[in-house]
């Protein structure tokens, strides 16, 4: 994957945009996905133009699993019930190429909440794709949006955990982007940058 960083874009909505990542888009001519750039975006929780667009994600992803989760912990951050002392974020992934700090729910792919960063190793709580680009009846417009993202996270930390869902198509993909099922019981992951080289 290509990474494109830019660390010192500053916008008032989303902090950073971070870099590049790469998704397939499906084009209409052949019907044959395509490599397509796409943005990973940070969510700023004292704004409330991307609480408002968390909202309307909320809404407007009512298929979701994981949404409504990620909205209400964003929400006690907006709302200062919590303390952000830094070791939670939220990541989207866009096709949004500009004007950030306006984050257009439409053009989001998927999202993920990180909590408890520390030493360069987060926990992902939740990552949920948008659920009009799951793979059902029809052939999908975006296909690779929650590897995309999780490739991102391999990419800026150097350690990741996770407790997945018991289900053996999630675990699949865990462990296709590097990931070692560490505690069965719990369905607990970790994925390290040097498991690569074991």
């Amino acid at each position: 994957m290509k990474i494109n960083i830019t660390p010192n874009l500053s916008f008032t909505a989303i902090k950073q945009n971070y870099d590049k990542a790469y998704v397939n888009k499906l084009m209409d001519e052949d019907f044959v996905y395509k490599p397509c750039q796409v943005n990973v975006a940070e969510i700023d929780f004292d704004s409330d133009l991307d609480f408002k667009a968390l909202n309307e994600l909320k809404t407007s992803w009512s298929e979701g699993h994981f949404i409504d989760g990620i909205f209400a912990e964003a929400k006690k951050l907006h709302n200062k019930r919590w303390y952000n002392d830094g070791t939670k974020k939220i990541f989207v992934l866009t096709t949004q190429n500009s004007d950030f700090e306006n984050l257009a729910p439409d053009n989001v792919l998927s999202i993920c909440q990180l909590s408890r960063i520390y030493d360069n190793e987060a926990e992902v709580r939740y990552i949920e794709t948008n659920p009009k680009y799951l793979t059902g009846l029809s052939l999908p417009s975006y296909k690779r949006n929650g590897r995309a993202l999780m490739e991102f996270l391999q990419f800026k930390y150097d350690s990741l955990v996770l407790s997945s869902v018991e289900d053996s198509y999630v675990h699949t993909f865990y462990r296709s982007l590097g990931f070692k099922l560490v505690d069965p019981i719990r369905g607990l992951f970790r994925w390290m940058k040097n498991y690569r080289n074991l």
